[in-house]
């Protein structure tokens, strides 16, 4: 309508104001049209010529990551601790960040991990079966991987294994260290028993493979019950002669460099009046701001297994 106009106003201009005035309107012509089209995207006319935003990293709130498995009720309380750790160390959606899950169960805390920061590598470590077996432990990856499908969790790499004492010594000595891991009611279950010593050195180690350890034990107590001291000897066995956790924590690490900071308990919903599980940070200070980390690297060495095909397509690094 607007060049139209334009058209009828040169065809009055050549009856009216003869052809000097015709022409100086015909050479304005392009020059008024140049000006339009610079100004009509930026009144949003023209939307489509305008440059569109990039569209950022998407942060699924993890309340939305289903909290099954192992006393569900324990997830949202711990994470409810751990993520101001977090937050006050500066993590962001921009934050590329490596990490791992010992016994990841169904995969709440690395879905949790994976969700708020769609940046991070996180890998799951649990050891599955195609058959319903451990306790139930064996087909938890059932939930876990519909999960990682349902929001497309994809920095969440699962790993189907039975790590020990070896696993960590191997990524120790490879140095392919995360900056954080979750060993969240797993490490009493190392095979260590009654030695105290072995205890020390296993979790040297394993404080080894991250600069910070989100590290949860059972008190004492739970190890003084007679079923569940018959199938693991390890709960009394780490605290040797001692009771106070932080106690046996600072003993355990006399020879590293680390800071220990407790964060709070957690309850069994069954099992209220026990003295609780207690959650703690450990930093590991000898360990570099940039570490040697290679996720696929790290699979190799955690040797995952490919016995059960739907875990198997979710042992794949992000590009």
């Amino acid at each position: 309508i607007f060049f139209r106009t334009l058209l009828l106003m040169k065809e009055v201009a050549v009856r009216r104001m003869g052809r000097a005035l015709s022409l100086l309107m015909c050479f304005s012509l392009p020059v008024v049209w140049f000006l339009v089209g610079q100004l009509l995207p930026i009144a949003g006319v023209r939307g489509d010529t305008a440059p569109r935003p990039q569209r950022g990293p998407e942060v699924i709130p993890w309340t939305e990551v289903p909290s099954i498995g192992y006393h569900p009720e324990v997830n949202p309380v711990v994470w409810r601790m751990i993520l101001p750790e977090l937050l006050h160390d500066g993590l962001n959606l921009d934050s590329v960040v490596r990490a791992y899950d010992w016994g990841a169960d169904a995969g709440f805390y690395s879905m949790a991990m994976a969700a708020m920061f769609p940046k991070a590598t996180v890998i799951s470590v649990q050891k599955y079966s195609a058959r319903q077996g451990q306790g139930g432990y064996g087909t938890r990856y059932v939930p876990h991987v519909a999960a990682i499908d349902k929001f497309h969790l994809y920095n969440n790499v699962v790993c189907n294994t039975l790590f020990s004492k070896r696993t960590f010594k191997r990524l120790q000595e490879r140095s392919i260290v995360a900056d954080y891991q979750f060993t969240l009611a797993v490490f009493h279950w190392m095979h260590c028993a009654r030695d105290f010593e072995c205890w020390r050195t296993i979790l040297e180690d394993h404080l080894s493979n991250a600069r910070t350890t989100f590290f949860s034990y059972p008190p004492k107590s739970e190890g003084s019950r007679s079923v569940l001291t018959r199938r693991n000897p390890g709960i009394p066995g780490f605290y040797g002669e001692m009771s106070n956790l932080t106690e046996v924590l600072h003993n355990h690490t006399q020879g590293m460099n680390v800071r220990i900071k407790y964060l709070g308990k957690s309850y069994k919903r069954n099992n209220t009046n026990a003295e609780g599980r207690s959650l703690y940070r450990i930093d590991n200070l000898d360990i570099r701001m940039t570490t040697n980390w290679n996720c696929a690297e790290a699979l190799r060495m955690l040797q995952c297994e490919d016995t059960v095909p739907l875990v198997s397509a979710h042992s794949v690094c992000p590009d």
